[in-house]
């Protein structure tokens, strides 16, 4: 399966997941995007609020594994806060893959990123 399609599926299962427990966001980082190259799993942060998360939400992510490898970090929005894991990781949200995927993609250098060689 292509790339852009396995994150647009993947991207939109996720989204589902965030929509049914509106306390948890939900970001894929990682290799699978930064780069157009194949990769070993798709890196997936669940921020939800101080608590414990929600029940079945980790079996609900963990059955994504049937579609391609899944790599789960849990944080709650404090220890996220504390370490900017979203920004430091240029994690972007499944709600944000999910509409990059609606949208025609361009195959230009500046679509693909800044700091190209």
């Amino acid at each position: 399966m292509p790339i852009d399609e396995l994150l647009k599926l993947i991207s939109s299962k996720m989204l589902a997941i965030q929509n049914r427990h509106n306390e948890l966001s939900i970001y894929i980082f990682g290799s699978s995007v930064r780069s157009n190259v194949a990769f070993g799993d798709i890196d997936v942060l669940v921020v939800h609020a101080a608590g414990v998360l929600p029940k079945g939400i980790r079996k609900d992510i963990e059955s994504l594994t049937y579609i391609h490898p899944v790599h789960l970090t849990v944080m709650s929005k404090r220890e996220e806060s504390e370490f900017d894991f979203v920004l430091g990781q240029n994690a972007i949200s499944v709600k944000e893959l999910a509409q990059q995927s609606d949208t025609p993609k361009t195959h230009s250098p500046s679509a693909q990123g800044a700091g190209g060689c």
